[in-house]
């Protein structure tokens, strides 16, 4: 489960997630990172699964299933 901010309903949902990314980096925990979802597909490639399902999830969240 992500937030990834490229499917965010409209501009104001991708840069509050970008923000508070940056605010996690610089602040908090500075391991934050909100990610592209072509990232995690590129990702999921590169590790020999693939993805079963890709599943919106409330307002903000995408659900990937993997599978080998």
């Amino acid at each position: 489960m992500e937030t990834f901010w490229d499917r965010q309903p409209n501009e104001v949902a991708e840069l509050c997630l970008q923000g508070t990314s940056l605010y996690f980096t610089c602040h908090g925990q500075r391991t934050s990172r909100m990610y592209h979802s072509q990232d995690f597909v590129e990702l999921i490639a590169t590790a020999n699964l693939r993805i079963a399902t890709d599943e919106a999830i409330g307002m903000s969240h995408t659900l990937l299933t993997c599978v080998a």
